[in-house]
């Protein structure tokens, strides 16, 4: 069971664009959109989602990629950064990078976008949660073990509390996805389900 402070609570849904989860989108090859349905991420951040609307939360999205692929790529050495680079994915001016329409920002909720792995690199996240007092983090996204697992690693060093909502959250397979869940988030924040969180909203 966990339990919140709607006050201080912020949901963070990371990365869950055309280009990541989308069937026709360009990771489709490497397998993010068949375990994202796999998972059901789309029915379970959904219920997450409106059930935070509903209570008053604080919601944030983030979204990754570029808009000028070379100047943003110049100075770094990352292999998944020059596949992106490469294969031109989640391209901030199109389709691609655009955030799935399952889960369109409505009026009033931030969109950082961010050219890294994590949320707050590079970004203003942080001054959105800051201004808002926030202490709590509830993590929704794709994939596992690249932006959950690296901003759950920021946050929890920034002294955030850190709740990652594991049935919301799909990788490229279920192997890389148990992993992180398995040995990494555990040790970072608190690991939990959609109903969970759901419930912990309903109460606090």
């Amino acid at each position: 069971m966990i339990t919140v402070d709607r006050s201080k609570t912020a949901l963070l849904v990371m990365d869950v664009q055309n280009d990541i989860i989308h069937k026709d989108g360009k990771y489709k090859d490497f397998g993010t959109p068949a375990h994202a349905e796999e998972r059901d991420i789309f029915g379970n951040i959904g219920k997450v989602l409106k059930k935070a609307r509903e209570t008053g939360l604080k919601v944030v999205h983030v979204k990754f990629g570029m808009r000028d692929f070379d100047a943003e790529t110049q100075n770094n050495h990352t292999p998944i950064l020059g596949a992106v680079k490469a294969l031109k994915a989640c391209d901030l001016n199109s389709w691609g990078g655009d955030i799935h329409e399952a889960f369109t920002p409505v009026e009033g909720e931030p969109v950082v976008e961010k050219n890294r792995v994590n949320s707050f690199q590079n970004t203003n996240l942080k001054q959105i949660l800051d201004d808002a007092g926030i202490d709590t983090l509830v993590m929704t996204g794709v994939a596992t073990n690249y932006v959950v697992e690296a901003t759950a690693r920021h946050a929890s060093d920034d002294e955030y509390r850190v709740i990652i909502v594991e049935d919301c959250c799909s990788s490229m397979n279920q192997e890389l996805h148990d992993f992180s869940v398995t040995h990494i988030l555990p040790n970072l924040g608190q690991v939990c389900s959609a109903d969970e969180v759901v419930a912990a909203l309903q109460m606090g």
